[in-house]
């Protein structure tokens, strides 16, 4: 999901051939749906669902208020005319065959749509939050696959704690997430560059001036965050 969705990102689009006819391209949800109508059991996963803008979610809620036992979707796409008017698309599927899920992530800092009550009716919210164990052991995953060693997982456990009593005192407003940690790893050539790789991700974590220039404050803390952890 993101903030410039439209319908045609759900539903599909008319795209021209290479003699020029123009041929239906189905969305990922008219996907899924067609194949839920075929008899697929499908799962349509929606990553930063609350990102998309409330007018195209509009579109879910409608597909997924079961009619008689059977969830229905208009594509848009235009079947065939009857008296010079175009007759659209309607495609049904059981409930059994098609589940949608939708992750995102909430709270401050994150550009997303407040929970719309009609879409949280037709999904069972569940908060999943990554616990310390199951951070190592991503990053623990990455050293291996990369032959780094663990004990650089360990300086960034280190770091990410720190950090986080930094955000959690709020002497800085932004977290450091397991994907900052992950891809110093994943993007390290050898454990010296992990250190130079979150250097360069500073700016991430500190706030701006209306010039953009840095938080001299927060920059100070982090920086010192940084000295401490990689003497």
């Amino acid at each position: 999901g993101h903030e410039q969705f439209e319908s045609i990102d759900f539903l599909g689009h008319y795209i021209q051939q290479q003699n020029a006819q123009l041929i239906w391209k189905d969305g990922p949800l008219s996907e899924a749906f067609r194949k839920a109508q075929a008899g697929e059991k499908v799962i349509l996963i929606i990553d930063e669902i609350l990102r998309i803008p409330k007018r195209e979610l509009n579109i879910l809620i409608s597909a997924l208020s079961p009619i008689d036992g059977k969830y229905v979707l208009r594509t848009g796409r235009a079947m065939n005319s009857k008296n010079d008017v175009a007759v659209e698309e309607v495609i049904q599927t059981h409930t059994n065959n098609l589940w949608i899920i939708g992750t995102t992530n909430i709270g401050a800092g994150y550009a997303v749509e407040a929970m719309d009550e009609a879409l949280i009716d037709r999904f069972k919210p569940v908060r999943k939050d990554t616990t310390i164990e199951e951070l190592r052991r991503i990053l623990m995953q990455t050293a291996h696959k990369r032959n780094i060693s663990y004990s650089c997982v360990n300086k960034l456990m280190d770091f990410y704690s720190k950090m986080n009593r930094l955000y959690s005192t709020k002497i800085i407003s932004k977290i450091v997430n397991i994907r900052h940690l992950n891809e110093a790893l994943e993007l390290a050539k050898n454990k010296a560059e992990i250190k130079e790789i979150l250097v360069d991700s500073i700016l991430l974590w500190v706030d701006r001036d209306i010039d953009g220039h840095p938080n001299k404050e927060q920059l100070n803390a982090v920086e010192s965050v940084m000295r401490k952890v990689y003497v």
